[in-house]
């Protein structure tokens, strides 16, 4: 009966010592199991970093289709004012555009660009319509040796318009067309001011 009561207290003992330890032992063996949870917020913050990447570039892609844009504008805007210059025998400068804009006058639309040369600087109006600059302001460093006249005949053929009388007062040229329109004009060694108002 020793030996069952020393059994009964070792088994007790041993029993109480594992009911004692059984919840770290539980724990760590469920711990050490992998865990293959889903976190939800991480799907949704990849899925509107997707979106976000999605848009980025196709904002990107916009900016850039934006930028073509603008440089076919400003390539055109050069190439009507360096038609102009040809047609007025000026020498052949590179022409650098600053900047440009819209106006809008009634059912008209012009673009008026800054530009710089080599030698010089000025504005320009061009016509949206005919692709013609209708106005221009040119200050050069170098001096103009042309004739008015002819700068003037020049400019009148490149738009195509016809003279019905020139009047000269001082500096300022004024040429009334056969349609009555009168454009101002302002020519001297260093300042090119065609139909300016």
């Amino acid at each position: 009966m020793k030996i069952k009561l020393y059994l009964l207290s070792a088994f007790f003992l041993v029993f109480s010592a594992g009911l004692f330890f059984l919840p770290d032992i539980l724990a760590s063996s469920i711990t050490t199991k992998e865990q293959r949870t889903v976190d939800i917020s991480s799907l949704s913050s990849a899925s509107s970093s997707i979106e976000t990447a999605m848009s980025q570039a196709q904002s990107f892609s916009i900016m850039e289709e934006s930028d073509q844009s603008q440089l076919d504008m400003v390539n055109r805007l050069r190439e009507e004012l360096n038609q102009l210059f040809q047609k007025l025998a000026m020498p052949k400068e590179p022409v650098i555009v600053q900047d440009y804009e819209v106006l809008i006058s009634g059912d008209s639309v012009f673009w008026q660009m800054e530009f710089l040369t080599q030698t010089g600087y000025g504005t320009a109006i061009i016509d949206e319509t005919n692709k013609k600059v209708v106005r221009l302001s040119y200050f050069d460093e170098d001096q103009n040796n042309r004739g008015k006249k002819k700068i003037i005949d020049d400019y009148l053929n490149y738009l195509p318009l016809k003279a019905d009388k020139i009047e000269e007062d001082g500096e300022m040229i004024t040429v009334t067309l056969k349609n009555g329109q009168k454009l101002n004009f302002l020519i001297d060694e260093t300042r090119l001011l065609l139909n300016y108002a």
